[in-house]
């Protein structure tokens, strides 16, 4: 499992997000927590995950990367929407997956996300005000 440097975090995760990330790592249990990763298929962008599922030893997550981090699945939904929506505002396309893997330097491996964790992730400002916003309109 690899998680992208510069994670997209909802507002609604907002400070929590290290934390969430090593419970995640040590199979720790998480509540209402969703991870959104590279989609597993070539058919679809993104995967929308709840984190409980990563604690199954049979879950497929050695290939998985994920790129965010929401609680509760109407914010992962719209995290989702946001990820897309920036790709292609800076691409021009939604294709995320080549997207992400030209960004080669934004990929971690466990051990470079725990050191990550505990230094303190560095949260996406610019996502958590577009998540805040769209939140406090409904």
């Amino acid at each position: 499992m690899r998680w992208y440097r510069d994670l997209y975090v909802s507002h609604t995760i907002g400070g929590k997000a290290g934390k969430i990330k090593w419970k995640i790592n040590h199979n720790a249990g998480t509540i209402n927590i969703y991870v959104i990763s590279i989609a597993s298929n070539s058919d679809n962008l993104l995967d929308i995950i709840p984190a409980h599922y990563l604690m199954q030893k049979a879950y497929p997550k050695k290939d998985m990367f994920i790129i965010g981090l929401a609680k509760g699945h109407d914010d992962a939904v719209e995290l989702a929407r946001l990820i897309i929506q920036d790709v292609y505002d800076k691409t021009g396309d939604v294709d995320v997956r080549g997207f992400f893997a030209k960004d080669g330097a934004g990929t971690r491996s466990q051990a470079d996300a725990l050191a990550d964790v505990q230094a303190g992730a560095k949260l996406g400002k610019q996502v958590r005000e577009q998540v805040g916003a769209v939140d406090e309109d409904k």
